[in-house]
């Protein structure tokens, strides 16, 4: 069976008193399945968007996503897999439709012409496409037991194989306390911060931000947040945001550009709070079960932001 999904080890940590492991992995599948991801609550996720990836982006970078065909029959299973002169034939009709469909969208989103917006002229596409996902949890068995399950359709058994297999070989990172869990940050990032701190050169645009995040309270236990973890916070939370290191351009981030980004994630209202549940640590004493979200022993970054609820 093609798998035809990416897994990719992106965080992984464990604490050093309880034993609790985060894993945060950055994954590539149909389209189609992505609502078999969402219907497990203990994930924090985010996602590409089809409101906000250009179609134009969409049809230079994306390949038509080909299922491995299998023969209908009554039921939610399907039967044998088509021969490979079947699969042939039902690949080049999958493929034509892929190419009409996308003929019709040009058309609804010709700038000169009609020039629908793109949340809704990328959606037909998402029959053919990928979708990129970032993916933090806690708990994993549920999902592995639904879903590397013979009844479970191929392409989400394949991906869940394959999270497993990724997570089984990582060693997690162990977490001390008041020490995080932060996705896509480097130790490059963390020189970066520290001289920044250190020259205490921070421009005012970012010093606002991190000023704001700094006056809260238990963030890394009984005591206020440093301004260098206030920073990586801050950094994870918008790389997050874009699924990436790099920004959607392909250019390396500036820690300024990050920082607006988190601002206008954590400064709106309501606030766009999701990028902020992939960072974490540890949790530290009694009666923090409030800061845990959907996590189980670890205190979830999103948790102590004022108002994240609404």
């Amino acid at each position: 069976m093609l798998s035809n999904c990416s897994v990719k080890m992106i965080c992984s940590s464990i604490s050093e008193d309880t034993g609790a492991r985060l894993d945060t992995l950055q994954v590539r599948y149909w389209r189609p399945i992505h609502g078999e991801v969402m219907t497990h609550r203990v994930f924090s996720r985010n996602a590409s968007s089809s409101r906000a990836i250009p179609q134009a982006s969409i049809f230079a970078r994306e390949e038509v996503y080909v299922p491995r065909f299998r023969k209908n029959k009554p039921g939610m299973q399907p039967g044998e897999f088509l021969s490979d002169d079947e699969q042939g034939i039902a690949e080049t009709l999958w493929r034509e439709l892929a190419k009409v469909t996308r003929e019709y969208v040009a058309v609804l989103a010709d700038p000169k012409g009609l020039n629908i917006h793109k949340q809704w002229v990328n959606r037909p596409t998402e029959w053919f496409s990928y979708i990129d996902v970032l993916i933090s949890s806690t708990e994993w068995s549920n999902f592995d037991a639904l879903r590397i399950h013979p009844d479970a359709q191929d392409e989400i058994r394949a991906l869940a194989q394959e999270m497993k297999r990724v997570r089984d070989e990582t060693v997690p990172r162990s977490l001390k306390h008041g020490e995080w869990h932060l996705p896509y940050i480097t130790e490059e990032d963390i020189e970066a911060v520290e001289r920044l701190v250190w020259k205490k050169a921070l421009p005012d645009a970012i010093a606002d931000v991190i000023w704001r995040l700094c006056s809260i309270k238990a963030l890394d236990g009984h005591h206020f947040i440093s301004t260098r973890n206030a920073l990586l916070l801050a950094i994870s939370a918008a790389r997050c945001c874009r699924i990436s290191y790099a920004k959607h351009d392909g250019a390396r981030p500036e820690i300024q550009t990050d920082c607006e980004l988190y601002a206008r994630l954590a400064g709106a209202d309501p606030k766009h709070a999701s990028p902020l549940e992939h960072q974490a640590r540890p949790m530290l004493v009694f009666g923090e079960d409030r800061f845990q979200g959907n996590f189980v022993g670890f205190a979830q970054f999103r948790k102590f932001i004022p108002n994240e609820n609404l």
